[in-house]
């Protein structure tokens, strides 16, 4: 048998534009594929030990029209530019130990996991992570509309750094922000009022300042409040 002729990809060629490094004309491709991992049309199943870190794809796993009862355990998915994960119109799936994580250039601006018109899912041990290197925050890690029954356990939300993301959840539908970095249980029922118009705000309060490491504060049995500073 003749073999075919070989095909090269655009991120194989050893001859980038001229002026720019190899480095640089690979950057160019990141988000122009499709997802890593696709289930679709009631697909489903069991989906164990998968690390999902192609740059060049717009989402590393996204589910969509599906309500076929599936599994995911132990699922990495990490340095997109886009989406890390979506689930789109997907019931009756269970994911356990599911990991995120964005780079410093090409993730500052990716938006880490996604519901949209989702029930009757359960994610337990969800891990979301960015690395030290990202300089700037995100306004939220996990973004949902339209959702119902969804239940999110353990919720693990972390840098080495305190500017991660401003809320680890954001709910399109009602407006609702999610602000604990950590977890154990939050439970989407779906029956909050949607949010019709957006909320009267007043002017800016300045309430307290000149903290360092304000989130390590705690307190003692009689209220006091103990700074990390002090002990």
């Amino acid at each position: 048998m003749t073999p075919g002729p070989k095909v090269k990809w655009k991120w194989e060629e050893n001859n980038p534009p001229q002026g720019m490094t190899a480095s640089a004309a690979s950057e160019q491709l990141w988000d122009t594929q499709y997802w890593s991992l696709w289930v679709t049309d009631n697909g489903g199943g069991i989906f164990k030990n998968i690390w999902s870190a192609s740059t060049f794809a717009t989402s590393g796993f996204y589910a969509s029209n599906t309500s076929t009862r599936s599994r995911i355990y132990g699922m990495s998915v990490e340095h997109h530019v886009r989406n890390e994960v979506r689930f789109n119109k997907v019931s009756n799936w269970n994911v356990y130990a599911l990991q995120l994580e964005e780079e410093n250039r090409e993730g500052s601006e990716c938006q880490p996991l996604e519901f949209e018109k989702c029930s009757g899912m359960t994610i337990a041990n969800l891990y979301m992570f960015r690395v030290i290197r990202v300089k700037v925050p995100y306004p939220y890690s996990v973004r949902t509309w339209d959702c119902s029954n969804l239940e999110i356990l353990n919720i693990h939300n972390y840098s080495q750094v305190k500017y991660t993301t401003d809320n680890p959840l954001f709910d399109i539908n009602t407006g609702i922000e999610v602000r604990p970095v950590e977890l154990a249980r939050l439970f989407i029922s779906g029956k909050t009022p949607k949010l019709i118009s957006a909320p009267a705000t007043g002017p800016v309060q300045l309430l307290a300042r000149g903290f360092e490491f304000a989130i390590g504060l705690c307190s003692d049995s009689k209220g006091n409040v103990i700074s990390p500073n002090s002990v």
